[in-house]
């Protein structure tokens, strides 16, 4: 299961600090960050986990970064 959500995580240090801390908690996903992309997205994927939605924003917004799930629309193009 991949979900992806828009940030507004800026810089590659920030978006690495919170990489850490995310594999630090889940162990389980593979996750990386598109700087590139006009939504900055992350990318998390469960392989065959759920993604845990609720846990992925919470910490990220512990970061004060903004954050939420790209809406199926995009990603199924």
């Amino acid at each position: 299961m991949i979900e992806i959500f828009c940030t507004n995580v800026s810089s590659r240090l920030q978006a690495n600090n919170i990489l850490d801390r995310l594999q630090k908690e889940f162990p389980q996903y593979e996750m990386n960050f598109d700087l590139e992309d006009c939504d900055r997205i992350l990318r998390v994927d469960g392989k065959e986990d759920v993604v845990n939605r609720q846990a992925i924003i919470e910490l990220v917004k512990h970061f004060k970064c903004e954050i939420k799930v790209l809406p199926d629309e995009f990603t199924n193009a």
